[in-house]
C-alpha cells in the first residue's frame, strides 16, 4: 500500500503494510493502546534499506497466511472483491480462516469477529453440524445451541465433516446425546 504508515511482519518474515487507522478501527474500543496489544509491549521501527520503507512495525508471532487474512478483513473489499460478509461457507469454515478468527479474537479484532459471526448464522440452516463445530470452538454458546437445534432434522451419526476436528468429544458427544433425546421426544 503507497498509503501505508505501519508494517506488521509475520511470524514466517512476510511484511504486509497498512493504514493503522484502519486496523486500530476494527480492534475493541476500550483496548488504550491497540498496537502495544498486538505487539504486547512496543513496536519499533524497521532497519530496512529504503527511508521510504522505514515505517514503524509491528512482528507477530502469526503466519503470513493467517495475518494476511485478518489484515484484509480490517479493509473494506475493493470493487469486484468480496469481503467477509460474501464468502462462501467453506472459504469461511477453511482452516486458515479458522485460524485468523482466533487470532481477531485473541488481539480484540471485535468488528472483524463480529463480521464473521454474523455471516456463520446465515449458514446454519444448511450447515447446522458444521456450523455448531465453529461456534463450539469459538466458545460462542448460543449459536452453537441454535445451530445443534437445526441439527435435529439431520442425520448426524454417519457423517463427517472436517470441522469435527476443531472441537473435542465431549462437545460432540453432547451434540449426539442432545439429538438422541430430540429424537425421543419427537418420537
Amino acid at each position: 500500500r503507497k498509503d501505508a504508515d505501519l508494517t506488521f511482519i509475520s511470524s514466517d518474515g512476510f511484511r504486509f503494510r497498512v493504514r493503522e487507522a484502519i486496523v486500530t478501527c476494527n480492534i475493541e474500543t476500550d483496548v488504550d493502546r491497540p498496537l502495544e496489544l498486538l505487539h504486547q509491549g512496543t513496536y519499533t521501527y524497521a532497519d530496512l534499506d529504503s527511508i521510504q520503507d522505514s515505517l514503524p512495525t509491528i512482528t507477530m508471532t502469526v503466519d503470513g497466511e493467517t495475518l494476511s487474512i485478518l489484515l484484509a478483513s480490517c479493509y473494506p473489499p475493493r470493487p469486484g472483491s468480496s469481503g467477509i460478509i460474501d464468502w462462501t461457507f467453506d472459504k469461511l469454515s477453511s482452516t486458515a480462516v479458522v485460524r485468523a478468527i482466533e487470532v481477531a479474537k485473541k488481539y480484540k479484532f471485535t468488528a472483524i469477529e463480529h463480521a464473521y459471526r454474523a455471516r456463520m448464522r446465515q449458514f446454519i440452516t444448511d450447515h447446522p453440524l458444521r456450523t455448531y463445530c465453529i461456534f463450539r470452538m469459538h466458545g460462542w454458546t448460543d449459536d452453537a445451541e441454535t445451530a445443534a437445534g437445526r441439527s435435529v432434522f439431520s442425520e448426524i451419526t454417519s457423517q463427517y465433516f472436517p470441522e469435527f476436528e476443531f472441537i473435542p468429544a465431549q462437545d460432540y458427544y453432547a451434540l449426539l446425546k442432545y439429538h438422541w433425546e430430540c429424537q425421543s421426544a419427537i418420537a
